[in-house]
């Protein structure tokens, strides 16, 4: 029996390679203009370096430890509000609820970055558990 193939990839490792480095040229060209760019996956690290600079350069926006993973990381929630002694309809998105859940966590960073630029926030509450599960 003769059987016929195609070839899709011909080199898996360099295809990651040329995709690596792209990632690398979008972050570079986004860190002129924002802590992070919603185009590529990050690290607990680099989510957590976001959310602290929003909350430490934009008055609508806070941070707040929820517990610890069972990796001893903090699972921080990050609040955006006008006013949050109002009462005003509430957004509440639990992210990375399970290990291996990958897109969730951008998916958070998505939602926190759009948010952020448009005044939907004004008339809402939005809490996002960025990181929930066992990281």
């Amino acid at each position: 029996m003769k059987m016929s193939h195609i070839v899709h990839i011909a080199d898996v490792g360099e295809l990651e390679r040329q995709e690596q480095h792209n990632m690398a040229q979008r972050i570079a060209i986004f860190n002129g203009e924002k802590a992070i760019d919603v185009e590529n996956y990050h690290t607990y690290e680099e989510v957590m370096a976001y959310l602290a600079e929003l909350a430490n350069t934009n008055p609508l926006v806070s941070t707040k430890v929820g517990g610890t993973s069972e990796e001893g990381r903090d699972i921080v929630q990050a609040i955006i509000s006008s006013d949050l002694s109002a009462n005003k309809p509430v957004h509440f998105f639990d992210c990375n609820i399970h290990a291996r859940e990958w897109i969730t966590a951008a998916t958070c960073v998505w939602i926190i970055d759009q948010v952020y630029k448009r005044k939907a926030r004004e008339n809402c509450v939005w809490l996002l558990n960025c990181n929930s599960g066992p990281v």
